[in-house]
């Protein structure tokens, strides 16, 4: 448990953010409650509740947070070519399996989706669709530009490349990391992408 000195209200919120997104990539959205931060942070759950009134609340706090990141991840990426940027957004899989025992905050909403409210629905979807957006642009880009290849649609691949990432998170999560790595190999494999 981390016991914590009285923090600004600032620090505080940033605290409890970083307690559920770790809850909510470990347990799930449904596998979780105040109870568990308050434990963690070692403060009453009037003060989180100060912060964020409602779970709901919490819940869309923490998508804004991760769609804040995939924004400044584009925004970095932006000048980099079509294969990097594709490079980076695989690495981005792989530095989640870096933090232990964790799955994609996407896809394990995605997987409770009918645990929750109609703003947490679709601000994920907003946000999921905004990657998928950003996804099939790269993959055109990079095609375009004879640094990978592959037959279809790109909206169609980039479908594949969400899915199989998502899964292969779960799957390292029930076997082992083994699992995650031979199903990125595949996939970059399978559009030409070194491996």
């Amino acid at each position: 448990m981390i016991i914590c000195m009285p923090a600004p209200i600032g620090h505080t919120r940033a605290q409890i953010l970083e307690i559920a997104r770790g809850l909510l990539q470990t347990r799930g959205y449904s596998g979780f409650s105040y109870a568990d931060i308050s434990r963690e942070l070692g403060i009453r759950k009037a003060s989180i509740h100060h912060h964020f009134p409602t779970k709901e609340n919490l819940g869309l706090a923490l998508l804004d947070l991760y769609h804040g990141e995939s924004l400044e991840a584009f925004r970095l990426a932006s000048a980099l070519p079509a294969e990097q940027k594709l490079t980076a957004y695989f690495q981005s899989y792989e530095q989640i399996l870096d933090f232990g025992d964790r799955i994609c905050p996407g896809g394990i909403l995605e997987a409770e989706l009918n645990v929750l409210s109609a703003g947490i629905q679709q601000k994920l979807r907003d946000m999921v669709g905004e990657i998928l957006v950003w996804l099939e642009q790269t993959l055109s880009e990079a095609r375009d530009s004879g640094a990978i290849h592959f037959n279809g649609d790109p909206n169609d691949q980039a479908l594949t490349i969400l899915a199989a990432l998502q899964g292969g998170l779960q799957l390292a999560r029930t076997f082992d990391r083994e699992r995650f790595d031979s199903i990125v190999r595949q996939l970059k494999q399978s559009i030409g992408m070194q491996t």
